[in-house]
C-alpha cells in the first residue's frame, strides 16, 4: 500500500539529510579532517581543494528500495468493494432487491483479491473488507427476506 511509499521517502530524505550533514573535507595530502573554511590544511599545510568527499558507507544504493507492485485491479477491488457494502446496506433501509448486487460485488472483490494473492501482487485492503462486509450484509438480508417469507406463509 502507501506505507511503504511513506517508508521509502522517509529514508530517502534521513540519507539526504545526514549525507548534507556527513559531508566533510579530506586533506588530500595527509588525509585528515579540515573544518570550517580553511584554505590549507591544518596538519600539513598542504592548500585545500573544495572537493566535497562522502565517507564510505554511505550511497544512494544503500537506499535502493522498490515498492511493491501494485495490482491492475487495485482500484477495481476498492470500488466493488465500497459499492457491495453500500447495496447491501440498502436494502436494510426498505430498497429491496439491491443486497443481491451488493453479494455479486462482494464475490467479484474477493475473486480479484485471490488471484491478487496467488501472483504476488498487493491488493486492495479496504475493499477487501468492504467486500466482504457486503457479502456478509447481502447473504443476511437473503436470510432474513426467505425467513419472513415463510413466516407468512
Amino acid at each position: 500500500m502507501y506505507i511503504e511509499e511513506v517508508c521509502f521517502f522517509i529514508s530517502y530524505l534521513k540519507f539526504i539529510y545526514t549525507t548534507k550533514e556527513i559531508r566533510r573535507m579530506f586533506c588530500k595530502k595527509c588525509g585528515q579532517e579540515i573544518t570550517g573554511n580553511e584554505k590549507f590544511c591544518g596538519y600539513c599545510g598542504y592548500p585545500v581543494e573544495e572537493t566535497n568527499q562522502q565517507p564510505s558507507g554511505l550511497s544512494e544504493s544503500n537506499y535502493n528500495y522498490q515498492a511493491p507492485v501494485k495490482s491492475a485491479n487495485y482500484t477495481t477491488q476498492l470500488v466493488c468493494g465500497i459499492l457491495a457494502s453500500v447495496l447491501s446496506g440498502l436494502n436494510y433501509i426498505g430498497i429491496p432487491f439491491v443486497h443481491i448486487i451488493g453479494i455479486v460485488l462482494g464475490a467479484v472483490v474477493i475473486s480479484k483479491v485471490k488471484q491478487d494473492k496467488a501472483a504476488g501482487k498487493n491488493y486492495s485492503n479496504t475493499g477487501y473488507v468492504t467486500g466482504i462486509i457486503g457479502l456478509i450484509l447481502g447473504i443476511i438480508a437473503v436470510v432474513f427476506g426467505v425467513f419472513f417469507n415463510l413466516q407468512q406463509l
